[in-house]
């Protein structure tokens, strides 16, 4: 397939009525963006309305193409939440730059979400006077700050709630506020279902390799106890399964 020079001719086709020339013109703009994203960059309400449009047939490749844009931009909130919006189009198994970038802003996501239904204790004891957490904070599910809130808008991300104000961190919210978190973003449930989705191929992913301190550290920031015995759990169990593994091999007889 021959490079883009110019990606004029199929900014043009995402005008057309006809969605079998908007899909195309999505394809070939999504191979080559890291050449043409300049140009497509001027389009993007164009390509946000084909993503709302419930009728249109590629709202996933338009998604895409949008994260692609917005990462190039460095406006990495809507390059992840467009990317989540992607859905199977985004293959978090590349080890591009471009994926990495986005794993990590989910990452951060996860935790902000997670940290704001398990707030820390502000004496430091629980409800009863004890060192231990209140049962409220500590009994969340894992996919508790999935399921709390939605949107009305069709727009996967709500921008008023992302504004870096003045005096805090990006992100907005009580990021000045000791053992907080910057507030997460406004994500419509559908996205939010999709970035447990990637948190949970993340978790995997890291078990399978033995990666356990990974997973600890994200569980620690985000006060999510439900992951910490998860992982807890499953190291212990791979620890007894690797011990069962070498006395059965340290007790076969050579022949």
């Amino acid at each position: 397939m021959v490079a883009l020079t110019s990606a004029a001719g199929l900014v043009g086709f995402l005008a057309e009525p006809d969605q079998t020339l908007q899909a195309f013109a999505l394809e070939r703009l999504n191979d080559e963006i890291d050449a043409v994203w300049t140009e497509v960059s001027g389009s993007i309400g164009q390509i946000e309305a084909l993503y709302e449009d419930d009728s249109f047939s590629h709202r996933e490749l338009a998604a895409l193409v949008l994260s692609k844009v917005y990462n190039q931009l460095q406006e990495y909130d809507e390059s992840m939440t467009f990317a989540l919006g992607a859905g199977k189009l985004f293959n978090l198994d590349n080890a591009g730059e471009y994926e990495e970038t986005i794993v990590a802003k989910c990452i951060d996501t996860y935790i902000s979400l997670c940290a704001l239904h398990n707030p820390p204790t502000s004496s430091g004891t629980g409800r009863h006077g004890s060192l231990e957490p209140d049962a409220a904070a500590t009994a969340t599910s894992p996919t508790t700050p999935f399921s709390q809130s939605a949107i009305p808008s069709k727009s996967l991300l709500g921008r008023e709630d992302v504004k870096t104000q003045e005096g805090t961190a990006p992100g907005g919210g009580n990021a000045g506020v000791p053992g907080a978190h910057p507030r997460p973003l406004t994500l419509p449930n559908h996205v939010k279902k999709n970035l447990q989705t990637v948190i949970r191929r993340i978790f995997e992913s890291c078990y399978q390799v033995g990666a356990y301190k990974q997973v600890v550290g994200i569980a620690v920031e985000a006060r999510n106890m439900e992951v910490l015995k998860e992982v807890i759990l499953r190291a212990s169990g791979d620890e007894k399964g690797k011990g069962k593994k070498v006395a059965s091999t340290a007790g076969q007889t050579k022949i």
